[in-house]
């Protein structure tokens, strides 16, 4: 999860026009029956504020795309040739 830092919300100044307003990822550990949630860091450490659900969004984690094999040898390809450039000398 990220938590969103609601302190600059009425700050109208431009300097915190970039601010950092959400911060994380967190762990949820467990959930109150008034709508605030623990919370621990990646690493284990426990956050010691309860956060009110409605400045927490999921956070999903982006996948980098691994090379696909058949595009490594569209190099050649390209060169039109099947031999490796580094070979010819």
């Amino acid at each position: 999860m990220l938590v969103y830092d609601n302190n600059l919300d009425n700050q109208h100044k431009a300097m915190w026009k970039f601010a950092r307003r959400w911060f994380g990822p967190y762990v949820v550990t467990s959930a109150n029956n008034n709508g605030t949630y623990h919370h621990v860091k990646l690493d284990g450490t426990r956050m010691a504020v309860l956060v009110a659900g409605k400045r927490i969004k999921a956070f999903k984690k982006r996948h980098e795309a691994e090379p696909d094999p058949d595009d490594l040898d569209s190099d050649n390809d390209r060169l039109g040739t099947d031999v490796d450039p580094e070979d010819e000398g």
